[in-house]
């Protein structure tokens, strides 16, 4: 996992805690980052290559064509058990 991968997972973490009942874990969110040298701030400012700003697109269509589908995603990859467990916790 790469730099970019991290932004993107920041940016659906975002995204989700924005648009569904659900909070970002914090720490393990700021412990993604630092290890790539990021912080939140660098999430929303750093130059995107155009396949990341593309990938965010659809993360963000997604939550705003269908919020539903968007969220359940959102907790099964990054809720309990996920494959990213942890990053999400219900509010």
């Amino acid at each position: 996992m790469g730099k970019e991968f991290a932004i993107l997972i920041a940016v659906h973490l975002s995204a989700a805690e924005l648009h569904c009942p659900y909070r970002i874990e914090d720490g393990r969110l700021t412990r993604l980052l630092r290890h790539y040298e990021l912080t939140i701030r660098d999430v929303f400012t750093v130059r995107r290559s155009r396949e990341l700003q593309g990938e965010v697109d659809k993360v963000n269509a997604g939550f705003r064509d269908d919020r539903t589908r968007a969220c359940d995603t959102a907790w099964k990859n990054f809720g309990p058990g996920a494959p990213f467990e942890g990053f999400l916790q219900p509010r």
